[in-house]
C-alpha cells in the first residue's frame, strides 16, 4: 500500500514540478517584458496543468461526465489563484513578485489537496442518457439555434452606441427580442429531448454567451460601479499604495476590543472586491491589454461558460435525472437578476459562481460523506474569507446548517431557527442599517416583493412595449412561480433526503433574513439587498426540480417550454433602467483633463456632475476621486452637487473660488453637458472663463 502511494505521490510532485517550470518563465518574461502571445501561452499551460491536479479531486467528489469535470477544474484552479493573489491584494500589493508566489501556492494547495484525495476511490458516473426521451429532435433544430445565434449576436454589435442610455432597450432592436425568445424557446426544447447531455448544455452556453451580451451596446460599459472598481484596479496594477495597506509606513489602524489591529486585515471593501480586481490586473498584466477592455467581456464569457456547469454539478447532486440537470441549466436564462449580473463585471458576480461550486461541494458530502470532501469544505469557505464578504457569511451559515445534521432533530432546527436571523442581527448591529420607528405596508410590500427584482426588474417595465397595468402582470407571474417554488420545496422536503432538506433549509434561512431585514430595518440594507441573487441560485434549483417531477407527458411538455419561452423573454426585456451612464463623450473628456493635471492632480479640482467624474477616478488610478471633492462611505458628495447645480443656476466666480475653497486646490475644470444647461448659462460662463474645449456634448473651462 505505501509503494502504491509512494508511486502515486511522485507521479503528483512531477507534476507539479512541471508547473513551476511556466511559472517561472512566466515571471522571468513579465519582469523583461517579454511579447504578451508569451506570456498568455505560458499561463494557458499553467493553466492546465493546474487543472489536471483539481481533476484528480472533483472526480473524488462529483459524479458528472469527464468533460464538465474538466472544466469544473480549470474553474478551480481560477477561484483558488483569485483567492490567493487576493491575500496579497487586499493585504499588501500586486506586483509580479506577488503574482508568482499566488501561482505557487496555488499549485501548492492543489498538489496537497490531490494527495488528501488519492486514497479516495472514484464515484461512478450514472448514464444520464438512460432517460426516456419525451421529445425528439432533429439538426434542424441545432441550425437553426446557430443561424439565430448570429443574427442575435450582429443585432447586438449594430446596436453598440457611445451616447446616453438609461436601458439598452432604447437601441436594442424588437427583433433582438425575437430572436432571444426563439433561442429560448430551443434551449428548453433540447432540454426536455433526446439530444445528448453534453450537446445541449453547450447549446446553453452559446445561447447564453448572446443573452449576456446586451449591455455591450453601452460602448464604454454600462452602470457606474465599474469605474470604481476599474480605479482600484488601474491603481494596484499601477503599484501605487492603496490605503489600506500593511506596506506602508502610515499604517491605519483599528482599535477592536482594546487592541489595534491593522485596517487591511479587516477592510471590508478592499477584501470583498479584490478577488475581482486580482483576476481582471492578471489578465492585464499577461496579455497586456487594457482593464477598461477586459471588464466589458470577463464576466460575460466566465458566466455563460460556467454558470450553467455548475448548476448542473449542484443539480446532480439533488437528483442524478437528464431532464432535470438540464432545465436547471436552462433556467439561468430565466431570471432577470441573474441576465443582469452575468453582463457585467462585478464582485457579486464573482461571489455567486464561487457560492454556488461550494454548494455543490457541500451537497456531495452529505449525498456521499467522505472525510476528504468534508475537509475540501471547510478550507474553501475559509478561504472565500478574500472574496465577497456576504457570500462568506452565507458559506459560513451553510457549513452551520451542514455540520448541524450531526445532531438530534430537535437541535438541528433550533439551529436553523437561529441563523435564519443571522445576518439580519448583523445587519442591526452595523452602522448602516436600525430598527424602523414606523411601518408602512406599501413599503413592506414594495421592499419585499418588487425591490428584490428575484424575476423581473424591480420596477415592472416591460421596456420595448407599453402594456398597461404591466407591473400587475408581472407580479401575479411572480406570484404563480414562487407558488410552484413552495409546492416544489415541500415535495422535496417529503423525499427525506438529507441533501434536499439542506438546500430547502439553506434557501428558508436566506428568505427569513431577507424578510426580517426589509421589515424591520432601515437604511443602507447593505447585506440584505444583496441576498437576491443568492436566494433565486437556490431557488432555480427548487424550481426545476418541480417542474421536471410535474410535467411528465408531451402536451404539459409543450405546454412548459412555450411558457417558460415567454416567460423568459419578459423578464429580459423587463430591465435595467439606470442612470448611471458614462459616455464616449465623457471620457475624452476626462482623458484630456488628466492628462492636463496628472504631474500635480493635487493641485486641481473639477467640477463636473457624477458620471464623468467616475471615468476621471478610472483614468487616473484613483488619483482623483470625485473630483477631489469630499466624498461620504456612501460615495455622496453633497457640496460638489449643490456646487455645479449653483453654477449652473447662475454662473459667477464666487462660486468657483469656494469650490478652490473647499478642495483646497490651485485650479478648478468646470465640464457641462451642453444639453443639461441653457445656452444663455453657456454663454455666461464663456464670458467668465473663456471658449470652452468641447467633446460631443461636454463642454470644458478652465479656471485659475
Amino acid at each position: 500500500m505505501l509503494k502504491i502511494f509512494l508511486s502515486f505521490s511522485m507521479h503528483q510532485v512531477i507534476i507539479l514540478l512541471l508547473n513551476l517550470l511556466p511559472t517561472f518563465l512566466l515571471f522571468i518574461g513579465l519582469e523583461r517584458n517579454w511579447w504578451s502571445i508569451v506570456s498568455i501561452i505560458l499561463f494557458l499551460v499553467w493553466l492546465v496543468s493546474s487543472a489536471v491536479l483539481a481533476n484528480s479531486i472533483l472526480t473524488k467528489v462529483f459524479s458528472i461526465p469527464q468533460v464538465f469535470i474538466r472544466l469544473l477544474g480549470i474553474f478551480v484552479v481560477i477561484i483558488v489563484l483569485g483567492f490567493i493573489t487576493n491575500i496579497f491584494t487586499s493585504w499588501l500589493a500586486f506586483n509580479n513578485f506577488f503574482f508568482l508566489l499566488s501561482l505557487i501556492i496555488t499549485d501548492l494547495i492543489l498538489f496537497l489537496g490531490s494527495q488528501i484525495f488519492s486514497k479516495v476511490s472514484r464515484l461512478k458516473v450514472p448514464d444520464f442518457e438512460s432517460n426516456t426521451p419525451a421529445l425528439k429532435v432533429g439538426n434542424l433544430f441545432i441550425f437553426s439555434l446557430f443561424i439565430l445565434l448570429i443574427i442575435g449576436w450582429n443585432l447586438i454589435f449594430s446596436s453598440v452606441t457611445g451616447g446616453y442610455l438609461t436601458s439598452p432597450w432604447q437601441v436594442l432592436s424588437i427583433w433582438y427580442l425575437l430572436v432571444s425568445f426563439l433561442a429560448l424557446l430551443i434551449i428548453f426544447t433540447l432540454a426536455f429531448s433526446q439530444r445528448s447531455l453534453i450537446l445541449t448544455i453547450i447549446a446553453i452556453i452559446a445561447v447564453s454567451l448572446m443573452i449576456h451580451s446586451y449591455l455591450l451596446v453601452y460602448q464604454e460599459g454600462f452602470g457606474g460601479d465599474r469605474w470604481r472598481h476599474l480605479g482600484s484596479a488601474n491603481r494596484l496594477l499601477n503599484e501605487l499604495t492603496y490605503q489600506p495597506t500593511l506596506l506602508t509606513d502610515n499604517l491605519w489602524q483599528r482599535r477592536i476590543a482594546g487592541l489595534d489591529i491593522p485596517q487591511a486585515l479587516i477592510a471590508g471593501p478592499k477584501i470583498s472586491y479584490g478577488f475581482e480586481w486580482s483576476l481582471v490586473m492578471i489578465i492585464a498584466k499577461i496579455s497586456k491589454l487594457s482593464i477598461f477592455l477586459i471588464d466589458k467581456y470577463l464576466m460575460v464569457v466566465l458566466w455563460s461558460v460556467f454558470l450553467p456547469i455548475l448548476i448542473l454539478t449542484a443539480a446532480s447532486e439533488l437528483w442524478p435525472k437528464k431532464n432535470y440537470l438540464l432545465l436547471s441549466a436552462a433556467l439561468t436564462l430565466a431570471f432577470y437578476i441573474l441576465q443582469y449580473y452575468g453582463s457585467q463585471t462585478l464582485p457579486i458576480g464573482f461571489a455567486a459562481l464561487n457560492f454556488l461550486f461550494l454548494i455543490s461541494c457541500l451537497l456531495a458530502y452529505l449525498k456521499n460523506p467522505q472525510g476528504p470532501t468534508l475537509a475540501l469544505v471547510i478550507f474553501l469557505t475559509l478561504l472565500s474569507y478574500f472574496g465577497y464578504s456576504l457570500a462568506f457569511i452565507i458559506l459560513m451559515i451553510a457549513l452551520v446548517w451542514l455540520l448541524s445534521f450531526r445532531l438530534k432533530p430537535l437541535i438541528r432546527y433550533l439551529i436553523l431557527s437561529w441563523l435564519s436571523i443571522t445576518i439580519f442581527l448583523i445587519e442591526l448591529i452595523s452602522d448602516f442599517s436600525q430598527l424602523k420607528s414606523s411601518f408602512s405596508l406599501a413599503d413592506i410590500f414594495s421592499d419585499l416583493f418588487i425591490k428584490g427584482s428575484f424575476l423581473f426588474f424591480a420596477t415592472g417595465r416591460l421596456l420595448p412595449w407599453p402594456i398597461n397595468n404591466w407591473p400587475v402582470v408581472s407580479l401575479i407571474i411572480s406570484w404563480l412561480v414562487g407558488l410552484l417554488v413552495l409546492v416544489s420545496a415541500y415535495k422535496l422536503l417529503k423525499t427525506k433526503q438529507k441533501n434536499h432538506i439542506f438546500l430547502v433549509g439553506l434557501l428558508v434561512i436566506l428568505v427569513v433574513n431577507y424578510a426580517l431585514a426589509w421589515i424591520f430595518l432601515d437604511g443602507l440594507h447593505t447585506l440584505s439587498r444583496r441576498l437576491n441573487i443568492f436566494i433565486v441560485l437556490l431557488t432555480l434549483l427548487v424550481l426545476a426540480w418541480g417542474l421536471a417531477n410535474l410535467v411528465n407527458n408531451k402536451k404539459k411538455i409543450l405546454m412548459t417550454i412555450i411558457l417558460l419561452s415567454l416567460i423568459s423573454s419578459l423578464t429580459y426585456a423587463s430591465g435595467p433602467v439606470l442612470e448611471a451612464t458614462v459616455t464616449t463623450a465623457d471620457v475624452l473628456a476626462m482623458e484630456f483633463i488628466w492628462q492636463a493635471i496628472k504631474d500635480q492632480p493635487e493641485n486641481y479640482c473639477v467640477l463636473a456632475d457624477t458620471w464623468p467624474l467616475l471615468a476621471l477616478e478610472a483614468y487616473s488610478a484613483k488619483e482623483v476621486v470625485a473630483g477631489n471633492f469630499k466624498s461620504d462611505f456612501n460615495y455622496q458628495q453633497p457640496e460638489r452637487v449643490k456646487l455645479l447645480a449653483d453654477f449652473i443656476n447662475c454662473p459667477s466666480l464666487e462660486v468657483l473660488n469656494e469650490a478652490l475653497k473647499i478642495t483646497r486646490t490651485q485650479s478648478c475644470f468646470v465640464v457641462i453637458d451642453n444639453n443639461k444647461a441653457q445656452k444663455i448659462i453657456i454663454e455666461k460662463i464663456s464670458d467668465l472663463l473663456g471658449r470652452p474645449r468641447a467633446y460631443g456634448s461636454n463642454l470644458i473651462w478652465q479656471y485659475r
